[in-house]
């Protein structure tokens, strides 16, 4: 069962949203590592995500949601599909971070950090594009404010949770264990597939991102992200995170009006 889309100013604006989620998720995901990893990897592997993710995210709606709401209740077969879904995007990722050129400058797992924001950043749009049209049978339907906040909420978590999906199938690449990874990396995005799919029909579901952003976060951060770095710039890495850390206790004591005992 097709639905119309909605109009092409409402279509461009959604779109919009996706990509300022990419950005989100580009700025805060990796704020730590600015300065320290492989800029142009970075850049090539989010516009093979934008890529990957537009003709993934139309898969999606042909195997899952146009059969879900043709039937009004979930297929089992069309879930099994979106876990196929989601091997197909790691196998995607495993083909494009393996490559000699990443390897050499150990840039798998930031590279597959901007590879899945690509990835999550187009899902997203198509999703809006669905529960923008009027015949949606969601709580929220139409283009208004509603979808305008549903659509900043997805635009901000999903590309990240893709990106730290990313990262950490890119992490385990460098650490040796790539075939563990795929398999791993496949579950989870399934399974968020599946979240952000039926999500925007049952909305509670969708709450479940932010914890896993967080935690993935951490992981990120103090894990698969820095194996990007050669074991000089990790050094760097590592002073540059202490000293950022020492800087914000003093910035906080002096708030409090407490004396500083050591200024930068």
């Amino acid at each position: 069962m097709a639905t119309p889309l909605p109009t092409m100013w409402h279509a461009q604006a959604l779109t919009l949203i996706g990509l300022v989620g990419i950005f989100i998720g580009w700025r805060g995901g990796m704020r730590r590592m600015v300065g320290f990893y492989d800029m142009p990897n970075a850049t090539i592997h989010l516009a093979w995500g934008i890529a990957i993710g537009g003709l993934s995210a139309w898969f999606v709606d042909s195997l899952f949601i146009q059969p879900m709401l043709a039937v009004r209740a979930v297929p089992v077969e069309s879930v099994v599909l979106l876990l196929f879904i989601g091997l197909a995007q790691t196998g995607a990722v495993h083909l494009l971070l393996t490559r000699e050129r990443v390897k050499l400058l150990r840039a798998a797992p930031t590279s597959g950090w901007t590879f899945g924001l690509g990835l999550g950043g187009m899902q997203v749009v198509y999703l809006l594009i669905r529960v923008a049209d009027e015949n949606w049978i969601g709580i929220i339907a139409g283009f208004g404010t509603p979808t305008i906040l549903l659509g900043v909420y997805l635009a901000v978590f999903a590309p990240w949770l893709q990106g730290i999906i990313g990262a950490w199938q890119g992490a385990g690449i460098l650490s040796g264990r790539p075939w563990g990874a795929i398999w791993k990396a496949a579950l989870a995005r399934g399974l968020l597939l599946f979240l952000l799919a039926y999500g925007v029909l049952n909305l509670p579901m969708l709450l479940m991102l932010v914890p896993a952003v967080l935690l993935g976060q951490m992981r990120a951060d103090d894990e698969w992200l820095p194996l990007a770095l050669l074991p000089s710039l990790r050094q760097e890495y590592e002073r540059v995170r202490r000293k950022g850390g020492k800087r914000l206790k003093q910035r906080r004591e002096r708030e409090r009006g407490v004396p500083v005992a050591e200024e930068e």
